[in-house]
C-alpha cells in the first residue's frame, strides 16, 4: 500500500526547505523510491515572520511543481497546504479565513512553538479555527516540550478539544533529541497520535521525504494495525475531509480466550495407555 505524506517542504526557495528545482526533484524521487505516491507540500507561513507567503504564492509554487512532475514523467501526485505558525498576529488571519487548508479539505496544519505551547494563545487559536469550521492537525507536538509527562498532558488536552496530532518521522529516528523521541513514542503508545509525516526539508540527508523506514519500525514496536492507522488509514481520511480515528490497540481478549481453550483441551485429553 502506497504512502501519503502530509508534511514536507518541497517548494523550491519558499522557506528553509529545498532551494532549487533540482533539489525538489531529488526529494520527489526519494519519495517515489519509498512508495510515496501523494504528497501535500506545506511551506512555512509565519505572519509578519521570516517566511510568510500568501495563498496565491503557494498555489503558484504548486502549479510550478506539478509542471516539473509532468515534464519529468514522475508518478506522484502533488497537493498543497501550509504549516501555519501560531503567534499573536495569527488570530486575525484565522478569523478572516485566510489560512490555507490542505487541498479541498477543511484541515489546517498548525505549528506551535516551545514558548507558546504553554500559553493562552494556543487555546485562543484552537477556538478561532473551530469557529471557522476548521479541523486542526497539530504539527510535530513532540518537539515543543522538554519533559515527557508535561508534553503528554498538553497533547491530551489538545486531543480532548478535537485536535489531531502529526508526529515527525525524524522524531522517531531521534533526530530532534531524546525528549522528542520519547514523547513521540509515548503519544503512539497512548493512542494520542493520528498520523506520521516526513516533515522533509532536503533532497538527500536525514530529513528526506520517506516513510517506509519508520512504518516498519512502528509495525515492529507496536503492531501492524497501529502502523496502518498512522501511515495509511488516517492520511487517507484526511484527503477525504473526514474525521481521523484514534489509534487503539486491537483487543487481546480473543487471543487470551483462545489460549485458555487450548489449555483446557490439553488438560482434558486422555493419556495414552489409560
Amino acid at each position: 500500500m502506497s504512502y501519503i505524506d502530509l508534511h514536507n517542504h518541497c517548494f523550491a526557495g519558499m522557506d528553509d526547505g529545498v532551494k532549487t528545482d533540482e533539489e525538489s526533484l531529488l526529494m520527489l524521487n526519494t519519495a517515489l523510491k519509498s512508495d510515496i505516491k501523494l504528497i501535500y507540500v506545506t511551506p512555512h507561513r509565519e505572519p509578519k515572520g521570516r517566511y510568510n507567503p500568501d495563498n496565491e504564492t503557494v498555489i503558484q509554487a504548486w502549479q510550478h511543481l506539478k509542471e516539473l512532475v509532468f515534464t519529468h514523467d514522475l508518478d506522484i501526485e502533488i497537493r498543497y497546504g501550509e504549516e501555519f505558525r501560531i503567534r499573536t498576529d495569527s488570530i486575525e488571519l484565522i478569523k478572516n479565513n485566510e489560512v490555507l487548508c490542505y487541498t479541498d479539505t477543511d484541515y489546517v496544519l498548525a505549528e506551535f512553538t516551545r514558548t507558546n505551547a504553554f500559553s493562552k494563545l494556543v487555546m485562543q487559536t484552537i477556538s478561532a479555527f473551530q469557529e471557522q469550521g476548521k479541523k486542526i492537525l497539530i504539527a510535530h507536538p513532540e518537539r515543543y516540550f522538554d519533559d515527557v509527562h508535561e508534553g503528554v498532558e498538553h497533547c491530551k488536552k489538545w486531543v480532548s478539544m478535537g485536535c489531531y496530532l502529526q508526529i515527525n518521522r525524524t522524531s522517531l529516528l531521534g533526530v530532534h533529541g531524546d525528549y522528542a523521541e520519547k514523547i513521540a513514542h509515548r503519544l503512539i503508545k497512548l493512542g494520542l497520535a493520528h498520523v506520521i509525516a516526513s516533515d522533509a526539508h532536503e533532497g538527500k540527508g536525514v530529513r528526506v521525504c520517506r516513510l517506509d523506514d519508520v512504518f516498519f519500525m512502528v509495525k515492529k514496536k507496536y503492531s501492524l494495525h497501529e502502523a496502518n492507522m498512522l501511515f495509511h488509514t488516517n492520511p487517507e481520511l484526511l484527503t477525504q475531509n473526514k474525521d481521523l480515528q484514534s489509534i487503539k490497540k486491537p483487543k487481546k481478549r480473543l487471543v487470551l480466550l483462545s489460549k485458555l481453550k487450548i489449555k483446557k483441551k490439553t488438560k482434558a485429553s486422555p493419556i495414552k495407555g489409560e
